[in-house]
């Protein structure tokens, strides 16, 4: 996947075998060969945008493509008519877990979607833009208005990217973050009027384990000087009860009993998931000396092994986007 700043083309799973790229004005998608038997073209059509707002100075659009299979195209200009974004997502508004300015997927002519009793000729979703607003306000607390695109690109785990932008003088993208496998929302949980962002560390997301049986583990990110940074106070939970210690050891014990455990080994050492979940779970409400103090407590094999697990563990857990502002000591 290749991404800049403003605007971004996509190689990959969401697009079911379809290929992006730019050429002669228009987005247009490729049918890859291997997957499908034919190939056509896919164009966007730029002249009749789906929905059409002008915010601070900027004109925001949405676009549809001709065959109506895909996301739709969000395209931004400025009041020169420079053009400062263009990318598939959908308009966000703050405060509601589903896109409300989406044009959603088409659904097959057997089985048609109907939105407000209106049905349009690709039978996508219609909508009645009178009845629209456009959600701009303030969530940083910086004073300049922001927009909110997000782009769901699917995936058998379900993978959302989150784009905020500046409409101030400027525009400029001031947050990204991609969701693999997860979902998030701007939520202002401590009632400050800046809004957070709740979402998923996706670090250990298939690490010696299977991506449904992987911790994702909840992050808080707070607007503080120009950026996003993980919010430890907004984190931070009290040291569970050992009975979920207990609860967590029975079923590891029960993985373990399996015919044929996943998790990690080398020798005679198997450590399955829920170890590892219940480790991270410390980690991130921040009780890092718990965590270790737990892996004291349930390891029941060789030194060797011990310091093994610990040394890859952390080195996965170093690969964390907000591993230098977790708690680790």
């Amino acid at each position: 996947m290749r991404r800049d700043a403003v605007g971004f083309e996509t190689r990959g799973e969401h697009t079911k075998g379809y290929y992006l790229y730019k050429a002669d004005g228009w987005l247009e998608l490729e049918i890859n060969p291997e997957i499908y038997s034919n190939e056509e073209k896919i164009q966007v059509n730029w002249q009749k945008p789906t929905l059409d707002f002008a915010a601070h100075g900027y004109v925001i659009q949405v676009f549809r493509d001709n065959f109506n299979y895909f996301p739709s195209v969000v395209r931004i200009t400025d009041k020169n008519k420079k053009k400062c974004f263009e990318g598939y997502g959908a308009l966000f508004t703050v405060g509601n877990f589903e896109p409300t300015l989406n044009v959603d997927y088409t659904i097959n002519d057997d089985e048609p979607y109907v939105r407000d009793n209106k049905l349009d000729e690709n039978h996508g979703w219609v909508y009645d833009t009178k009845e629209k607003t456009l959600d701009t306000r303030d969530i940083t607390g910086d004073g300049q208005p922001n927009l909110i695109i997000i782009n769901n690109h699917g995936g058998c785990h379900g993978c959302q990217d989150f784009f905020l932008f500046s409409l101030g003088k400027e525009f400029k993208l001031i947050f990204r973050q991609d969701m693999d496998g997860h979902y998030g929302e701007f939520k202002d949980i401590d009632g400050d009027g800046v809004f957070e962002f709740v979402g998923y560390d996706s670090t250990f997301q298939g690490w010696y384990t299977c991506p449904v049986d992987s911790p994702m583990m909840e992050i808080v990110l707070r607007y503080r000087d120009g950026k996003y940074k993980l919010a430890r106070d907004l984190m931070a939970e009290p040291l569970p009860a050992y009975a979920v210690e207990a609860e967590v050891r029975r079923e590891a014990e029960d993985e373990l009993s399996a015919y044929s455990p996943i998790g990690w080994c080398k020798n005679d050492a198997i450590v399955v998931p829920p170890v590892w979940r219940y480790m991270l779970q410390l980690i991130y409400t921040g009780h890092p000396n718990d965590a270790w103090l737990f892996l004291d407590r349930y390891w029941r094999w060789g030194w060797l092994e011990k310091q093994s697990f610990l040394e890859e563990f952390k080195s996965q857990l170093s690969q964390s986007p907000y591993a230098a502002d977790l708690p680790l000591k």
